[in-house]
């Protein structure tokens, strides 16, 4: 469920298609499984064809696989717990060292990731 904030910038059209698939998702599973899975494969489509339905620009959609999910505190906001997923995806490099001079101990290393927006 969204949040009051998050809830104000929906428009009318986009509040009574969550409702509805709110309501689906509790009263028939199986339908909103379905409905779920042809969105991904819609989706996925566009994405091979060149067109990243979502995506901002010059960017991509990226469906990752799951890895873990690691409990912290947040630093700013006293007491908030924060919860960090971290997952994988082809589409993400994978570390490496970068070719720069190192400075003594120290190893420069490249570490590609990709971030979403946070979430309450």
């Amino acid at each position: 469920n969204m949040d009051e904030a998050a809830m104000a910038e929906l428009t009318a059209q986009e509040r009574e298609m969550l409702a509805y698939l709110e309501d689906l998702q509790q009263n028939n599973p199986a339908e909103y499984e379905m409905i779920a899975q042809q969105a991904q494969a819609r989706s996925a489509a566009a994405g091979k064809s060149g067109g990243q339905a979502g995506a901002p620009q010059g960017g991509m959609q990226v469906t990752p696989t799951p890895g873990f999910v690691t409990k912290t505190r947040s630093a700013t906001k006293q007491g908030t717990k924060v919860f960090i997923n971290v997952c994988q995806s082809e589409h993400v490099d994978p570390p490496g060292a970068v070719e720069s001079a190192a400075n003594g101990d120290e190893l420069p290393y490249r570490i590609p990731l990709s971030l979403g927006p946070p979430r309450e």
